[in-house]
């Protein structure tokens, strides 16, 4: 049996691994999700810190990062609850993304965590950008910003990878489901697709 985020054993845990794409296809890393033991496998609602600590006590001690993503990059959803703990510090920088949930405010304190983890060399990502996230200030420490295909208009999309899209900062598109949003996802700017 796998271990919980406490330490308890539990009879099935399941991380699911969401392959992100880079222009020519290879995958570049993936994005790591809890699901737990149920029979239809779908995501359930579990507190965020919760979800993301089995899916690092998992990774890390029961299956392994080489197992698990090789020599690929893992993206990591932390919510406020984690990013206010002390648990993030012991992931590896070089193959961790720290992923910041739409749900996370940017308020001072977060964004003073945020700002820390990158100068400790943490690569940071920013999920679900649209219209209203413009102007946060966790953008200007993001150096991935992920936009939802699926609920983003064709404008919104242009729209972020010309505000954003940077050397520094780099585009990744999520929810790319057709060839066609695939393409229009390079034509616009944007590095990735997940």
């Amino acid at each position: 049996s796998l271990l919980d985020a406490d330490g308890n054993a539990e009879s099935t845990i399941l991380l699911a691994r969401q392959p992100i794409f880079d222009r020519n296809r290879q995958v570049w890393g993936y994005e790591l999700l809890y699901r737990s033991g149920t029979a239809n496998y779908c995501a359930e609602s579990e507190p965020g810190t919760r979800a993301t600590a089995r899916v690092i006590v998992n990774c890390f001690l029961n299956i392994g990062m080489d197992a698990l993503i090789g020599r690929k990059i893992a993206l990591i959803n932390v919510d406020r609850e984690m990013w206010l703990g002390d648990f993030l510090w012991t992931l590896p920088r070089n193959k961790v993304v720290l992923e910041i949930l739409e749900t996370v405010i940017a308020d001072p304190e977060i964004v003073k965590i945020c700002s820390e983890a990158r100068d400790k060399g943490f690569v940071l990502a920013m999920d679900d950008v649209d219209e209203r996230t413009y102007g946060s200030p966790l953008l200007d420490l993001v150096d991935i910003i992920k936009v939802d295909f699926r609920t983003a208009s064709l404008d919104v999309r242009r729209e972020l990878a010309k505000r954003y899209g940077s050397e520094r900062t780099v585009m990744l598109a999520e929810k790319v489901e057709t060839e066609e949003e695939f393409q229009q996802a390079l034509a616009l700017g944007y590095r990735y697709c997940q």
